[in-house]
């Protein structure tokens, strides 16, 4: 009897100390798989190409969110830093170019109430206005609300292939960015977070890069919000 208490007893603290250890592998490995998965994402982004994806309204058809892709060419005449240096700034240039561009596309009209923007899309949404709100209809005012709405778009993924020379940003926008975009603009920058970056995507040995550019794709943890 004394034995078997004694057996149970190794058992269960053998349990106690191996338990642990398999929650945290499980949850490491859950982890990885979601920035797998994310990292999946942005290169599918990446094969669209520049442009408005991933789009989102409500039942009223008002604009929620989307993701916008910006590309850009790697020069690396000066230098790989200074040629993804130029590329980030041209990508983000293209990016907010292609958002305000769709705006003005799809925008059927804009209703403004303090310091809040709200973008009805064309389609079949209820658009009247509610109380306290103003309703613009005008190229202009679609135009310049489209312009202000920039402000909200925040880098949340980059990929650049050293075997096409292409840069992607991709960035993503809901409301609550564009009100609070001076907050966020520094704190979500993926380049930030370079613990996400896959070891498996690193090619440097791969024969067909540019000299000093290395494959990479790196996301931010509130990617998977809009991927």
């Amino acid at each position: 009897m004394k034995t078997t208490t004694l057996k149970t007893t190794i058992v269960a603290a053998l349990l106690l100390s191996i338990l642990p250890s398999m929650a945290e592998e499980a949850s490491a490995t859950t982890a990885r798989e979601s920035v797998e998965k994310e990292q999946n994402s942005i290169q599918m982004l990446a094969e669209l190409g520049s442009g408005v994806h991933k789009v989102k309204t409500d039942d009223n058809n008002v604009f929620k969110s989307c993701v916008v892709v910006g590309q850009s060419r790697i020069s690396t005449v000066l230098g790989s830093s200074k040629g993804l240096e130029v590329a980030r700034r041209n990508a983000k240039l293209k990016a907010e170019a292609e958002f305000v561009s769709w705006l003005k596309t799809h925008t059927s009209s804009v209703r403004s109430s303090g310091d809040e923007t709200e973008f009805t899309l064309k389609g079949d949404g209820n658009n009247k206005s509610e109380s306290g709100t103003s309703s613009e209809t005008s190229t202009e005012s679609i135009t310049s609300s489209a312009q202000g709405a920039v402000r909200g778009l925040t880098l949340i993924g980059s990929h650049h292939d050293p075997e096409t020379k292409m840069l992607t940003q991709v960035y993503a926008w809901k409301p609550d960015y564009a009100r609070i975009a001076d907050q966020i603009e520094d704190a979500m920058k993926p380049v930030d977070i370079p613990a996400r970056e896959p070891a498996a995507n690193n090619a440097s040995n791969q024969p067909n890069q540019s000299k000093g550019l290395k494959k990479k794709t790196i996301v931010s943890p509130e990617a998977a919000e809009f991927l």
